[in-house]
């Protein structure tokens, strides 16, 4: 669209990320997955989990899963996919997303038939 148009304007991922409630190799997943994303700039969601005291947006606990989207946990623990990227760069998280996605069930996600769209 912007290339027919001549436009010099970038797509940018503003806002993405993956709550760990239930699983951690998912959040690497989907971070491989959006790292494949035809844009200019990625800002993942946060960095560390919400404080269990604090309210999000929609109120006090009224999904758990908003509490569970940073690469840290609360205490400042990283998670898996902070593990990965710290020790093996962008490429070690697509070679992490590949390996782990082809062991994990992944049927219910979303992305699981473009684990092999993952860039090394």
């Amino acid at each position: 669209m912007l290339a027919r148009h001549d436009s010099p304007a970038e797509i940018w991922i503003t806002e993405t990320g993956y709550s760990t409630w239930n699983d951690e190799l998912v959040q690497v997943l989907s971070f491989a997955d959006a790292l494949t994303a035809p844009v200019e700039r990625l800002y993942w969601f946060c960095a560390e989990d919400l404080a269990e005291s604090r309210n999000t947006m929609d109120g006090f606990h009224n999904d758990e899963r908003e509490y569970h989207l940073g690469l840290r946990r609360e205490n400042g623990d990283p998670k898996v996919l902070a593990r990965v990227w710290a020790e093996g760069g962008l490429a070690g998280v697509a070679a992490a997303a590949r390996a782990g996605g082809a062991d994990s069930d992944a049927s219910w996600r979303p992305f699981a038939d473009r684990a092999d769209a993952v860039a090394a």
